[in-house]
């Protein structure tokens, strides 16, 4: 309404053959969650263990900056998909 368009509507075209394929839309929904998973997973370190009758449990994150930055965007791209479904659909 402002004339700024929709967030999507610029690559609409480029996209609709993708995701309007089941298989295109599950990949296009999932890839920012594997994006994540592959940045956080290989430098976290979980910590399961023992003693004086208590059960400890740590993380610990060793992480070079590209990591950080690639589960940063991540997890904002997430944020947004989210705010994008509530907005749309209710």
């Amino acid at each position: 309404m402002a004339g700024v368009p929709a967030p999507f509507d610029a690559v609409e075209p480029t996209i609709t053959p993708l995701v309007t394929h089941p298989v295109g839309e599950t990949v296009v929904i999932l890839a920012p969650y594997l994006a994540l998973l592959l940045a956080a997973l290989p430098v976290t370190r979980f910590r399961f263990g023992h003693g004086d009758g208590r059960l400890r449990v740590g993380i610990e994150v060793a992480a070079p900056v590209l990591n950080v930055l690639v589960a940063l965007l991540s997890v904002a791209v997430i944020a947004i998909m989210a705010v994008y479904y509530l907005v749309e659909d209710f």
